[in-house]
Protein backbone atom coordinates (compact mmCIF):
# COMPACT_ATOMS: atom_id res chain seq x y z
CA UNK A 1 0.00 0.00 0.00
CA UNK A 2 2.62 2.82 0.75
CA UNK A 3 4.72 1.80 -2.31
CA UNK A 4 1.17 2.26 -4.33
CA UNK A 5 0.40 5.84 -2.88
CA UNK A 6 3.75 6.87 -3.59
CA UNK A 7 3.90 5.70 -6.61
CA UNK A 8 0.34 7.93 -7.54
CA UNK A 9 1.68 10.97 -5.33
CA UNK A 10 4.65 10.96 -8.00
CA UNK A 11 2.65 9.94 -11.06
CA UNK A 12 0.17 13.32 -10.50
CA UNK A 13 3.26 14.80 -10.07
CA UNK A 14 4.45 14.66 -13.38
CA UNK A 15 0.82 15.28 -14.82
CA UNK A 16 -0.28 11.43 -15.51
CA UNK A 17 -3.25 10.00 -15.10
CA UNK A 18 -2.98 7.15 -12.75
CA UNK A 19 -5.84 4.34 -13.96
CA UNK A 20 -7.73 2.24 -11.38
CA UNK A 21 -7.09 -1.81 -11.27
CA UNK A 22 -10.52 -1.43 -12.97
CA UNK A 23 -9.76 1.33 -16.02
CA UNK A 24 -7.17 -1.49 -17.28
CA UNK A 25 -7.11 1.25 -20.95
CA UNK A 26 -5.00 4.25 -21.01
CA UNK A 27 -6.02 7.21 -21.41
CA UNK A 28 -5.83 8.75 -24.42
CA UNK A 29 -6.78 12.65 -25.90
CA UNK A 30 -5.98 13.51 -29.74
CA UNK A 31 -3.15 11.36 -30.12
CA UNK A 32 -1.22 12.39 -26.62
CA UNK A 33 -1.58 9.39 -23.76
CA UNK A 34 -2.50 11.01 -20.66
CA UNK A 35 -2.43 7.98 -18.47
CA UNK A 36 -0.23 5.42 -17.59
CA UNK A 37 0.70 3.15 -20.40
CA UNK A 38 -0.35 0.39 -18.51
CA UNK A 39 -0.52 -1.21 -14.41
CA UNK A 40 1.94 -2.42 -12.57
CA UNK A 41 0.88 -5.40 -11.89
CA UNK A 42 3.91 -7.69 -11.27
CA UNK A 43 2.02 -10.80 -12.94
CA UNK A 44 1.42 -8.97 -16.64
CA UNK A 45 4.17 -6.69 -18.43
CA UNK A 46 6.82 -7.53 -15.68
CA UNK A 47 6.16 -10.88 -15.50
CA UNK A 48 9.55 -11.43 -16.92
CA UNK A 49 11.13 -8.60 -14.65
CA UNK A 50 9.52 -10.55 -11.41
CA UNK A 51 10.92 -13.92 -12.46
CA UNK A 52 14.04 -12.66 -13.00
CA UNK A 53 14.06 -10.56 -9.81
CA UNK A 54 12.72 -13.48 -8.12
CA UNK A 55 15.97 -15.92 -8.81
CA UNK A 56 18.56 -13.39 -7.85
CA UNK A 57 16.84 -11.46 -4.83
CA UNK A 58 18.76 -11.90 -1.37
CA UNK A 59 17.04 -11.25 2.20
CA UNK A 60 14.06 -9.88 0.66
CA UNK A 61 15.79 -7.63 -1.10
CA UNK A 62 16.70 -6.56 -5.38
CA UNK A 63 19.16 -3.78 -5.55
CA UNK A 64 18.68 -2.09 -9.58
CA UNK A 65 20.27 0.33 -11.61
CA UNK A 66 19.42 1.53 -14.87
CA UNK A 67 20.85 2.95 -18.05
CA UNK A 68 21.40 2.65 -21.79
CA UNK A 69 24.66 1.58 -23.73
CA UNK A 70 26.23 5.08 -23.43
CA UNK A 71 26.10 4.41 -19.59
CA UNK A 72 27.62 1.65 -20.48
CA UNK A 73 31.27 2.37 -18.13
CA UNK A 74 29.30 3.55 -15.57
CA UNK A 75 26.78 1.00 -15.24
CA UNK A 76 29.71 -1.48 -15.39
CA UNK A 77 31.69 0.00 -12.83
CA UNK A 78 28.33 0.22 -10.76
CA UNK A 79 28.10 -3.51 -10.63
CA UNK A 80 31.39 -3.56 -9.91
CA UNK A 81 31.71 -1.96 -6.49
CA UNK A 82 27.79 -3.26 -5.56
CA UNK A 83 29.88 -6.81 -6.46
CA UNK A 84 32.68 -5.62 -4.15
CA UNK A 85 30.31 -4.31 -1.38
CA UNK A 86 28.75 -7.93 -1.26
CA UNK A 87 25.51 -7.03 -3.65
CA UNK A 88 24.99 -9.90 -5.32
CA UNK A 89 21.57 -9.23 -5.75
CA UNK A 90 22.05 -6.29 -8.34
CA UNK A 91 19.81 -6.09 -11.64
CA UNK A 92 20.03 -3.85 -14.46
CA UNK A 93 16.80 -2.28 -16.32
CA UNK A 94 18.21 -1.73 -19.84
CA UNK A 95 17.01 1.20 -21.38
CA UNK A 96 17.80 -0.21 -25.08
CA UNK A 97 18.40 -3.32 -26.25
CA UNK A 98 22.12 -2.79 -27.00
CA UNK A 99 22.91 -2.75 -23.66
CA UNK A 100 21.14 -5.63 -22.44
CA UNK A 101 22.89 -7.29 -24.91
CA UNK A 102 25.76 -6.33 -23.56
CA UNK A 103 25.00 -7.49 -20.03
CA UNK A 104 23.60 -10.63 -21.10
CA UNK A 105 26.43 -11.92 -22.85
CA UNK A 106 28.18 -10.95 -19.60
CA UNK A 107 25.96 -13.20 -17.35
CA UNK A 108 24.85 -10.15 -15.82
CA UNK A 109 21.36 -9.90 -14.14
CA UNK A 110 19.90 -7.78 -17.12
CA UNK A 111 16.30 -6.83 -18.24
CA UNK A 112 15.40 -5.37 -21.69
CA UNK A 113 13.01 -2.74 -20.42
CA UNK A 114 12.94 -1.04 -23.93
CA UNK A 115 9.71 -2.30 -24.98
CA UNK A 116 8.28 -0.54 -21.68
CA UNK A 117 9.58 2.93 -21.68
CA UNK A 118 8.99 2.73 -25.16
CA UNK A 119 5.14 2.76 -24.52
CA UNK A 120 5.63 6.52 -23.09
CA UNK A 121 6.82 7.52 -25.91
CA UNK A 122 3.21 9.34 -26.90
CA UNK A 123 2.41 10.52 -22.85
CA UNK A 124 3.05 14.07 -22.35
CA UNK A 125 6.61 13.26 -20.90
CA UNK A 126 8.66 15.08 -23.68
CA UNK A 127 12.18 14.02 -22.35
CA UNK A 128 14.31 10.40 -22.36
CA UNK A 129 14.78 11.06 -18.72
CA UNK A 130 10.73 11.98 -18.16
CA UNK A 131 9.63 8.62 -19.55
CA UNK A 132 13.15 6.15 -17.48
CA UNK A 133 11.93 7.96 -14.68
CA UNK A 134 8.01 7.01 -14.67
CA UNK A 135 9.05 3.80 -15.87
CA UNK A 136 11.33 3.35 -13.00
CA UNK A 137 8.75 3.97 -11.03
CA UNK A 138 6.42 1.36 -12.27
CA UNK A 139 9.19 -1.71 -12.26
CA UNK A 140 9.72 -0.39 -8.41
CA UNK A 141 5.66 -0.72 -7.80
CA UNK A 142 6.12 -3.87 -9.71
CA UNK A 143 8.48 -5.58 -7.40
CA UNK A 144 7.35 -4.49 -4.17
CA UNK A 145 3.92 -6.24 -5.18
CA UNK A 146 5.35 -9.25 -6.16
CA UNK A 147 6.54 -9.60 -2.21
CA UNK A 148 10.56 -7.89 -2.88
CA UNK A 149 11.97 -4.82 -2.05
CA UNK A 150 13.72 -2.84 -4.62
Amino acid sequence: RMVESAVRSLLLLATVTVPTSTELAPTWRDGVLLSMPRLYEPDGAYLPLVTLAKQIWRDGMIVLTSGDSRMNDLVLNWLHHAHDLGFTNALVLCWERRLFAQLSARGIPAHDSSGLLREWCPSRLTSHLQRVFMERLLTIAALGKSGREA
